[in-house]
């Protein structure tokens, strides 16, 4: 029966955004003259917890400073067999990134001509895509997507300027990433991603052609950027104290959830006694949003579709869904071909909720299900 979920599972994710019924079209936010500005809490941050505030537009984006150490060593994998260290210090973005925040900075993007009206041109945009370097940025035709465009003005569907992102793909995410650096500076300077939209092997500026496995990233400069993999995992690890670090043997000193848990969850995503059902359901249920618990067999939580940012209580970071809601894009790449995704999603089972978990998605996927969340160095 687990084999047999698990390769439904498979089915939904692998079936991606596209759906020939289009969007809504109702519209929220969304509009000419964004502006994204930071206030001096990145520049003042001096320990762990402490927040940057950046605005984009009308909303605001909360930052917290989630590794504050020279060099940190924890523990990785889903049995933490292996260790992991890290020597950058970093922001982390309080929740996924929503609808609102991106169809702002692809406002800006418009604004500013990054865009071709002519769909056909590698940067083209119309009501059904949004392209750079020939690459679909997002999937504006998908009934999943909540974010539109029509006229000039990216919009969001009523009621969704809270939810995250979806369908957007690796190259979308990181074009939302320059794109947000220079809103803030005026200029691309601090962008953190380089190479985006250069032919195989060809060296020439751009030429219509982006290969995600030329793009370099610098992460000593102070743009927006996705987490690297085992960024994302030490944050989604953390616990602050012993009092929190509930887990029969949880990492102590500093204290780390064990890999095969969910993001602040106090047992094993199955239960420590791998019976299934609780209490690992309801620590599963306390910090995620996600469609399936084992029981004996996968039965439905009865979750039907993402939820807005910050429905479930956030880790010991404040941060929020970092298992479940929609999986989040990471810079890494594994091989030549994939991408990390990391977390999980309201669409699939508990077993993906842990921390431990490494999925892995080509750069082009849209889903229903895959969305990001933001880094800045420090």
């Amino acid at each position: 029966m687990k084999k047999l979920m698990i390769l439904l599972l498979s089915v939904v994710i692998l079936a991606g955004c596209k759906d020939p019924g289009g969007s809504s079209s109702s519209s929220g936010s969304g509009g000419g003259g964004e502006t994204a500005t930071e206030n001096s809490g990145f520049g003042s941050a001096a320990n762990l917890g402490d927040t940057g505030v950046l605005t984009v537009g009308a909303e605001t984006v909360n930052m917290h400073y989630v590794q504050d150490q020279n060099s940190v060593t924890f523990p990785t994998e889903t049995d933490d067999s292996e260790t992991q260290a890290l020597t950058t210090k970093f922001f982390m973005s309080e929740t996924e990134v929503t609808n609102a925040v991106l169809a702002g900075v692809y406002q800006w993007a418009y604004d500013n001509g990054k865009f071709s009206s002519t769909v056909t041109d590698p940067n083209g945009l119309d009501t059904t895509t949004a392209k750079h370097g020939d690459k679909e940025l997002l999937d504006l035709d998908s009934s999943a997507c909540k974010i539109n465009y029509a006229g000039g003005h990216f919009t969001v569907d009523n009621g969704y300027d809270d939810h995250p992102v979806v369908c957007i793909s690796w190259y979308g995410a990181i074009m939302f990433c320059n794109w947000l650096t220079e809103m803030r500076d005026g200029n691309a300077a601090n962008v953190v991603y380089e190479w985006v939209d250069n032919g195989a092997g060809s060296g020439t500026p751009n030429d219509g052609i982006w290969q995600h496995d030329e793009t370099t990233e610098d992460v000593t400069k102070n743009g927006y950027r996705l987490p690297r993999s085992y960024e994302w995992e030490y944050a989604a690890r953390y616990r602050s104290d012993s009092t929190n670090a509930a887990l029969p043997g949880t990492y102590s000193n500093p204290w780390y959830t064990r890999g095969n848990s969910a993001s602040d969850a106090t047992t094993f995503y199955n239960d420590a006694s791998g019976s299934g059902g609780d209490p690992g359901k309801s620590a599963n249920d306390a910090v995620a949003v996600y469609g399936y618990f084992w029981n004996g067999g996968w039965q439905s939580t009865g979750v039907t579709e993402l939820a807005t940012v910050k429905t479930k209580q956030a880790n010991d970071l404040e941060l929020f869904d970092m298992s479940g809601n929609v999986w989040e894009w990471c810079f890494t790449p594994v091989g030549d071909s994939r991408r990390v995704s990391r977390g999980g999603s309201w669409e699939t089972g508990a077993d993906y909720l842990q921390v431990g978990n490494v999925y892995e998605s080509r750069p082009y996927f849209e889903y229903s299900d895959l969305g990001l969340r933001l880094c800045r160095t420090k």
